[in-house]
């Protein structure tokens, strides 16, 4: 964990967190892009979970209890698998998340606010593995990768993520080529204006390119 903490300088330490359980043993590192206090990803490990939860960022400036969208949808999620049936997987576990958001988000009298503006609502992906009986089984939803046996990789790759990865590139390169002598932190300005409106409307963008 030394050498792996040097690596990241003031707010950008890792968490680093080691757990260890009859059936297996559980060692997280995580650290925020800009800001650890900002960091949006979060995990839990039970007697039979194990879970990653990747805090989908904010693209409006409204707090959810002193939250992020981001953070604040992670902690539901986070929540929700330590109060639930240890052998709740797949539609089920997903209908259950589902429920929850909805009856937070109805005592917090938000929900027709996040109708109308819904670059603000809460959201998360996240992978889910639950030891039931003999067998593993894993729920995942959006593009959180595990691995098998450190061998197998499944990934559920975003098209939209695609093509904003591919309009940021080609902002980038445009702006290179009019003037070579241009400073990195610009071009990640020049990256992020260009995918702007993208992310703001990420989700009517996702119900039309399913």
């Amino acid at each position: 964990m030394g050498d792996l903490a040097r690596m990241f300088k003031g707010s950008q330490k890792p968490w680093y967190e080691k757990e260890e359980f009859v059936l297996f043993k559980v060692e997280v590192l995580s650290a925020g892009k800009q800001d650890q206090k900002l960091n949006e990803d979060l995990w839990i490990t039970t007697l039979n979970t194990l879970a990653v939860i990747d805090g989908v960022t904010s693209k409006g400036k409204r707090k959810f209890n002193g939250q992020s969208s981001g953070q604040f949808a992670a902690n539901l999620i986070r929540e929700t698998l330590k109060n639930s049936s240890p052998t709740l997987a797949g539609e089920g576990l997903i209908k259950l998340l589902t429920g929850h958001f909805r009856d937070v988000f109805r005592k917090m009298e938000i929900i027709d606010y996040l109708k109308t503006h819904p670059e603000e609502r809460p959201a998360a992906d996240f992978t889910v593995a639950r030891i039931i009986d003999d067998r593993l089984v894993i729920t995942q939803v959006g593009d959180v990768a595990f691995r098998i046996n450190g061998r197998e990789v499944y990934f559920n790759p975003l098209k939209f993520d695609k093509i904003v990865s591919q309009e940021r590139t080609r902002a980038i390169k445009r702006a290179k080529r009019k003037n070579p002598d241009i400073s990195n932190d610009q071009l990640l300005s020049i990256g992020r204006q260009a995918i702007a409106y993208l992310l703001k409307n990420q989700r009517q963008y996702a119900k039309i390119h399913k």
